[in-house]
Protein backbone atom coordinates (compact mmCIF):
# COMPACT_ATOMS: atom_id res chain seq x y z
CA UNK A 1 0.00 0.00 0.00
CA UNK A 2 1.38 3.26 -0.72
CA UNK A 3 2.92 6.14 1.77
CA UNK A 4 -0.77 8.33 0.40
CA UNK A 5 -3.23 5.65 1.02
CA UNK A 6 -1.92 4.81 4.20
CA UNK A 7 -1.82 8.36 6.00
CA UNK A 8 -5.40 8.76 4.67
CA UNK A 9 -6.57 5.65 6.31
CA UNK A 10 -4.64 6.96 9.45
CA UNK A 11 -6.52 10.30 9.00
CA UNK A 12 -9.98 8.60 8.29
CA UNK A 13 -9.58 6.67 11.34
CA UNK A 14 -8.19 9.48 13.43
CA UNK A 15 -11.07 11.95 12.07
CA UNK A 16 -13.79 8.71 12.69
CA UNK A 17 -12.20 8.23 16.60
CA UNK A 18 -12.93 12.41 16.85
CA UNK A 19 -16.10 12.06 16.06
CA UNK A 20 -16.88 8.93 18.16
CA UNK A 21 -15.37 9.74 21.42
CA UNK A 22 -16.93 13.19 21.07
CA UNK A 23 -14.99 16.59 22.25
CA UNK A 24 -14.85 16.28 26.01
CA UNK A 25 -12.78 13.24 25.35
CA UNK A 26 -9.88 16.19 25.13
CA UNK A 27 -11.00 17.90 28.09
CA UNK A 28 -9.22 16.88 31.25
CA UNK A 29 -11.12 16.71 34.17
CA UNK A 30 -8.34 15.33 36.39
CA UNK A 31 -5.54 17.39 37.55
CA UNK A 32 -3.06 17.78 34.95
CA UNK A 33 0.73 17.28 34.67
CA UNK A 34 3.42 18.22 33.46
CA UNK A 35 5.56 15.80 31.39
CA UNK A 36 7.73 15.86 34.10
CA UNK A 37 4.91 13.80 36.43
CA UNK A 38 4.64 17.36 38.64
CA UNK A 39 1.30 18.41 39.19
CA UNK A 40 0.20 21.96 37.59
CA UNK A 41 -3.05 22.59 38.12
CA UNK A 42 -6.08 20.87 39.56
CA UNK A 43 -9.37 20.79 38.86
CA UNK A 44 -9.75 24.41 40.73
CA UNK A 45 -10.44 26.82 38.24
CA UNK A 46 -9.23 30.19 38.66
CA UNK A 47 -8.88 33.36 36.51
CA UNK A 48 -5.45 33.80 36.40
CA UNK A 49 -3.57 35.68 34.05
CA UNK A 50 0.32 35.80 34.85
CA UNK A 51 2.64 33.99 36.66
CA UNK A 52 6.14 32.35 36.81
CA UNK A 53 5.99 29.06 34.40
CA UNK A 54 3.29 30.54 32.49
CA UNK A 55 5.20 28.45 29.92
CA UNK A 56 4.64 25.35 31.75
CA UNK A 57 0.82 25.35 31.85
CA UNK A 58 -1.04 23.48 29.28
CA UNK A 59 -3.26 25.34 26.94
CA UNK A 60 -6.35 23.32 28.00
CA UNK A 61 -5.69 24.67 31.61
CA UNK A 62 -5.34 27.83 30.09
CA UNK A 63 -8.53 27.98 28.31
CA UNK A 64 -10.85 27.01 31.29
CA UNK A 65 -8.99 29.65 33.32
CA UNK A 66 -9.92 32.32 30.48
CA UNK A 67 -13.49 30.93 30.78
CA UNK A 68 -13.23 31.58 34.54
CA UNK A 69 -11.83 34.86 33.48
CA UNK A 70 -15.06 35.83 31.09
CA UNK A 71 -17.50 34.58 34.08
CA UNK A 72 -16.33 36.95 36.26
CA UNK A 73 -15.82 39.96 33.96
CA UNK A 74 -12.26 40.17 34.09
CA UNK A 75 -12.00 40.82 30.61
CA UNK A 76 -8.36 42.22 30.27
CA UNK A 77 -7.11 38.52 31.97
CA UNK A 78 -9.51 36.90 29.32
CA UNK A 79 -8.05 38.01 26.55
CA UNK A 80 -4.21 37.57 27.72
CA UNK A 81 -5.34 33.88 28.90
CA UNK A 82 -6.64 33.47 24.67
CA UNK A 83 -3.64 34.59 23.19
CA UNK A 84 -1.54 32.87 25.12
CA UNK A 85 -2.97 29.80 24.94
CA UNK A 86 -3.67 30.39 21.38
CA UNK A 87 -0.33 30.90 20.72
CA UNK A 88 1.18 27.94 22.48
CA UNK A 89 -1.08 25.40 20.84
CA UNK A 90 -0.29 27.10 17.73
CA UNK A 91 3.53 26.68 18.15
CA UNK A 92 2.65 23.03 19.41
CA UNK A 93 0.32 22.13 16.38
CA UNK A 94 3.73 23.54 13.72
CA UNK A 95 6.46 21.62 15.91
CA UNK A 96 4.67 17.94 15.90
CA UNK A 97 3.33 19.42 12.46
CA UNK A 98 0.46 16.99 11.72
CA UNK A 99 -2.67 17.19 10.64
CA UNK A 100 -4.12 15.86 13.96
CA UNK A 101 -2.20 18.69 15.83
CA UNK A 102 -3.78 21.21 13.69
CA UNK A 103 -6.71 20.16 14.55
CA UNK A 104 -6.06 20.57 17.93
CA UNK A 105 -5.28 24.07 17.65
CA UNK A 106 -8.78 24.84 16.44
CA UNK A 107 -10.34 22.62 18.72
CA UNK A 108 -9.74 23.53 22.05
CA UNK A 109 -10.57 27.47 21.55
CA UNK A 110 -13.98 26.03 19.87
CA UNK A 111 -14.78 23.50 23.27
CA UNK A 112 -13.63 26.97 25.31
CA UNK A 113 -15.84 29.35 23.54
CA UNK A 114 -18.55 26.16 23.27
CA UNK A 115 -18.74 26.42 26.67
CA UNK A 116 -19.19 29.81 27.52
CA UNK A 117 -23.11 31.23 27.00
CA UNK A 118 -24.16 33.36 23.84
CA UNK A 119 -23.77 36.71 25.76
CA UNK A 120 -20.82 35.59 27.64
CA UNK A 121 -19.67 34.76 24.26
CA UNK A 122 -20.66 37.75 22.01
CA UNK A 123 -18.94 40.02 25.04
CA UNK A 124 -15.62 38.60 24.97
CA UNK A 125 -15.48 38.68 21.15
CA UNK A 126 -16.34 41.60 21.67
CA UNK A 127 -13.54 42.58 24.19
CA UNK A 128 -11.32 40.66 21.87
CA UNK A 129 -11.72 42.46 18.87
CA UNK A 130 -11.69 46.31 20.83
CA UNK A 131 -7.79 44.65 22.27
CA UNK A 132 -6.75 43.54 18.44
CA UNK A 133 -7.96 46.83 16.99
CA UNK A 134 -6.38 49.17 19.45
CA UNK A 135 -2.47 49.10 18.25
CA UNK A 136 -1.04 50.20 21.77
CA UNK A 137 -3.15 47.25 23.68
CA UNK A 138 -2.20 44.63 20.88
CA UNK A 139 1.42 46.43 21.33
CA UNK A 140 1.29 45.25 25.09
CA UNK A 141 -0.56 41.75 24.15
CA UNK A 142 2.38 40.62 22.12
CA UNK A 143 5.32 41.71 24.17
CA UNK A 144 3.62 40.39 26.84
CA UNK A 145 3.31 36.80 25.23
CA UNK A 146 6.58 37.39 23.45
CA UNK A 147 8.20 37.51 27.57
CA UNK A 148 6.53 34.52 28.79
CA UNK A 149 8.66 32.41 26.46
CA UNK A 150 8.14 28.95 24.66
CA UNK A 151 6.84 26.51 26.02
CA UNK A 152 8.84 24.15 28.38
CA UNK A 153 6.49 21.00 28.29
CA UNK A 154 6.26 18.00 25.87
CA UNK A 155 3.49 18.61 23.14
CA UNK A 156 1.93 15.07 24.01
CA UNK A 157 -1.33 16.41 23.63
CA UNK A 158 -1.26 17.20 20.21
CA UNK A 159 -0.28 13.60 19.27
CA UNK A 160 -3.74 11.06 18.48
CA UNK A 161 -1.93 8.29 20.58
CA UNK A 162 -1.51 8.62 24.05
CA UNK A 163 1.55 5.88 23.52
CA UNK A 164 3.15 7.82 20.94
CA UNK A 165 5.47 10.68 22.23
CA UNK A 166 6.21 14.35 21.09
CA UNK A 167 9.79 14.40 20.00
CA UNK A 168 11.94 17.55 22.06
CA UNK A 169 10.99 20.75 19.71
CA UNK A 170 13.10 22.22 17.17
CA UNK A 171 12.96 26.20 18.56
CA UNK A 172 14.62 26.89 14.63
CA UNK A 173 11.08 25.17 13.57
CA UNK A 174 9.18 28.45 14.34
CA UNK A 175 10.20 30.72 16.66
CA UNK A 176 8.11 31.57 19.71
CA UNK A 177 8.07 35.43 19.01
CA UNK A 178 6.97 34.42 15.14
CA UNK A 179 4.40 32.50 16.40
CA UNK A 180 3.42 34.91 18.72
CA UNK A 181 3.42 37.22 15.55
CA UNK A 182 1.25 34.47 13.35
CA UNK A 183 -1.42 33.89 16.23
CA UNK A 184 -2.00 37.21 17.55
CA UNK A 185 -1.21 39.15 14.17
CA UNK A 186 1.32 41.48 16.18
CA UNK A 187 2.09 43.70 12.84
CA UNK A 188 5.26 43.19 11.51
CA UNK A 189 5.60 46.71 10.74
CA UNK A 190 5.12 47.39 14.32
CA UNK A 191 7.30 45.28 16.42
CA UNK A 192 10.73 43.84 15.43
CA UNK A 193 11.53 40.02 14.85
Amino acid sequence: MSNGKQQAIRYSIATFIILLSGCQSFLHEKPLHASNGDQMVGQDNRCISRGANANNILPVMLYKNMNACVAKASWHDAVYLYALAGSLTWYDAVQVDTQFARSMHSRLLKESMDALDNTQRDIFWQHIQATMSDIVKKTKLCEALIAVGAPTYRPDYMLLSSSGKAGSQDPTTLSWKKAVYSYVDCGRGKLPL
